[in-house]
C-alpha cells in the first residue's frame, strides 16, 4: 500500500506541477509546495514510525481530498475567468512608506512583549519550575490560582499577536517595495517581538511561524525575481536572498534550542535528534491520527456549540468576545468558550501519546458540516486564491501582498491546523483593510 501511495503521489505531483506552470509560469508556487508538503507528511503518517493507532479506512481516503480539491478550485476559477490559461506575473508594485503611527504601535508592542516575558520569567523562577513545566502551568485549568497573569496571557497574545502579524507583513512589504533599506530596523523589532511573546509561554511557535512566513514570502517574490526587467528591483531581491540564509539558520537554531530545553525538561535522556524527531513526528504526522481518532471514536460529538462557524473560530472570537461585548455591550458566548475544552482536552493517538489542539485544518470543517463542507470549502478556497492572486499580479499592494501571505500560511499550516481559527489572524486581516498606516509614494512597473 505504501509503495502504491508513493507512486501515485509522485505521478500526481508531476501532473499538477505541469498544469500549474502553464498558469503561474514557474514550478515554484504555493500549490506545488502545499501538495508536496501535505503528501510528504501523510506518507510519514502511513509509515507510522512511532506506532500510533492505525488510521481508519474511511479517513485514509479523506486525507487525499485537500491536495485534489484546493488545486481543483484554482483550476476551475482559471478556466472560468481566463480560459486561454496563459500564465501571469506581477506587473506593477505600489511603493509605500510607513506613517508615524505604525512605528509607535510597533514600539509599544515590543515593549509589551519584553515586559510580559520578564513577568513570566519572574513567575516561573518564583515557582521553581522548568520551561516545560511552566508551559504546562500556563495552559492548565487551575493556572489562575497560581498566578493571575497566567489566565490573562492567552487573550493578551491574541490581540498583540494580530498587531504583530500585521507589523511583520507591513514592514516586510515596505522593505521589498523600496529601493533602500528603509524601516528595516522596524521589521527586526517586529520579528523579535513575536519571539518574545512566544517565549513568555515557553513555546517555540514563533520560530516555526517565521519559517513559514519566510517560505510564503519567497513564493510571492520568486516570479518577480525571475521575470522583472527592473534593474533596481533585481538588485534588492538579490540582497534579500543573501539575508534569507542568515535568517533561516537563526530560526532553525532557535527552534532546536527551545526544543532541547523543553525536551530535556521532560526527558532527561533525550538527545538532540530524538527531541527534534519527536517534535516533527508528533506535530506533523500525529495530526492525521488525532483527526482520525476524534472522528473514528465519535469524540467530535462532544462539541456542544449553538451555531455554525468553528472553521472561522478566530473571527467569531473577535466579534463576540471583542466587538459585541466591549462595544455593543452584548454578552453572547463565543464559539471558543463553548468548544475550548473539547479542543484542548486531547485525544490519545497511541498508548503513551496524547495529541491536543492540532488536528489538521480538516477537523473544524468536519465539525461545521462534515465531508460535504470539506469539499465545498476546499474548492472555494482554491477559487478565492485565484481571485486574490489575479488581482495582486495587476498591482501588488500592501493589502494584496498581506492577504496572499495569509492564504499561503493557511496552506503551509494546514497539515497542523486551520489558521482561520486564530484570533490573531482575524485581527491582522481587520487591520489590513481598516488601518491607515501607509502613505503611497509611487507605482513601479515590474515588467
Amino acid at each position: 500500500m505504501i509503495f502504491l501511495h508513493i507512486l501515485s503521489s509522485f505521478s500526481y505531483i508531476c501532473m499538477v506541477s505541469v498544469c500549474l506552470k502553464s498558469i503561474l509560469g514557474n514550478y515554484l508556487n504555493i500549490f506545488s509546495i502545499f501538495i508536496i508538503w501535505w503528501l510528504f507528511n501523510y506518507t510519514n503518517a502511513l509509515v507510522n514510525p512511532f506506532q500510533y493507532y492505525q488510521l481508519s479506512v474511511e479517513n485514509i481516503t479523506l486525507f487525499y481530498f485537500p491536495v485534489i480539491l484546493i488545486p481543483l478550485g484554482f483550476f476551475l476559477a482559471n478556466y472560468i475567468l481566463q480560459k486561454k490559461g496563459k500564465y501571469i506575473n506581477y506587473r506593477e508594485l505600489i511603493v509605500v512608506k510607513s506613517s508615524f503611527n505604525i512605528k509607535v504601535v510597533t514600539l509599544f508592542n515590543f515593549l509589551g512583549s519584553f515586559l510580559l516575558l520578564y513577568i513570566s520569567y519572574k513567575a516561573a523562577t518564583g515557582l521553581g519550575v522548568s520551561i516545560q513545566e511552566f508551559r504546562d502551568i500556563v495552559y492548565s485549568d487551575d493556572r489562575a490560582t497560581l498566578n493571575p497573569i497566567f489566565s490573562r496571557i492567552s487573550p493578551i497574545l491574541w490581540f498583540t499577536g494580530g498587531i504583530n502579524y500585521y507589523s511583520i507583513f507591513f514592514f516586510t512589504y515596505i522593505y521589498i517595495s523600496n529601493e533602500s533599506d528603509v524601516d528595516s530596523k522596524w521589521l527586526v523589532i517586529s520579528i523579535v517581538t513575536k519571539i518574545f511573546y512566544t517565549l513568555c509561554t515557553g513555546g517555540r511557535t514563533a520560530f516555526v511561524d517565521l519559517m513559514y512566513i519566510l517560505v510564503a514570502i519567497i513564493v510571492l517574490l520568486y516570479p518577480i525575481y525571475k521575470t522583472s526587467s527592473h534593474f533596481r528591483v533585481i538588485v534588492k531581491l538579490k540582497k534579500i536572498k543573501a539575508r534569507i540564509r542568515i535568517f533561516l539558520v537563526t530560526l532553525i537554531s532557535g527552534l532546536i534550542l527551545i526544543s532541547i530545553l523543553r525536551g530535556s525538561s521532560a526527558k532527561n535522556d533525550s538527545t538532540v535528534l530524538a527531541t527534534i524527531t519527536n517534535y516533527y513526528v508528533k506535530y506533523y504526522t500525529g495530526t492525521f491520527y488525532a483527526f482520525d481518532q476524534n472522528i473514528h471514536l465519535g469524540l467530535h460529538k462532544n462539541f456542544k456549540v449553538d451555531r455554525f462557524g468553528l472553521s472561522f473560530l478566530g473571527f467569531d472570537t473577535v466579534l463576540t468576545s471583542g466587538f459585541l461585548r466591549f462595544v455593543g455591550g452584548l454578552n453572547i458566548p463565543s464559539l471558543l468558550s463553548q468548544s475550548s475544552y473539547a479542543f484542548h482536552s486531547g485525544v490519545r493517538i497511541s498508548d503513551d501519546e496524547i495529541m491536543n489542539a492540532h488536528y489538521t485544518y480538516l477537523y473544524t470543517l468536519y465539525l461545521d458540516g462534515g465531508v460535504f463542507y470539506i469539499v465545498i470549502f476546499s474548492i472555494l478556497f482554491g477559487s478565492f486564491y485565484y481571485l486574490v492572486y489575479f488581482s495582486a499580479v495587476k498591482r501588488l499592494s500592501l493589502q494584496s501582498f498581506s492577504l496572499l501571505l495569509i492564504l499561503n500560511l493557511f496552506l503551509i499550516n494546514s497539515v497542523r491546523t486551520n489558521l482561520f481559527t486564530s484570533p490573531s489572524i482575524a485581527i491582522c486581516i481587520i487591520l489590513i483593510y481598516m488601518s491607515k498606516f501607509t502613505i503611497v509614494v509611487k507605482s513601479r512597473r515590474l515588467l
